[in-house]
């Protein structure tokens, strides 16, 4: 079984600061990341946190469109009225 002889991380933040895990780069053999490749490492660590950033907006947009949705239909004599919400991915509708 190989072992690990490489390791690189880069810590990933949520919004907040929160520490919520590393990218890591692991190998069975012994090397040293160039600057360049520690900069790529940080850009891409860089990109998962934007990404989280940006799951995080996009689930609070849900939960408020939901929250505005009607929970019962209005009672109108003489109507019969219905409604439908169809989001075009996370949100929308």
């Amino acid at each position: 079984e190989a072992q690990v002889r490489f390791y690189a991380g880069e810590p990933v933040r949520a919004p907040d600061g929160e520490r919520v895990g590393s990218l890591c780069i692991v190998d069975t053999r012994p090397r040293q990341l160039r600057s360049r490749e520690q900069e790529i490492l940080h850009e891409l660590a860089g990109w998962v946190e934007r990404e989280l950033a940006l799951q995080r907006e996009l689930d609070r947009a849900a939960q408020i469109q939901q929250m505005l949705m009607p929970r019962s239909v209005p009672d109108l004599p003489g109507y019969e009225l219905a409604g439908r919400c169809v989001p075009t991915q996370d949100i929308g509708g």
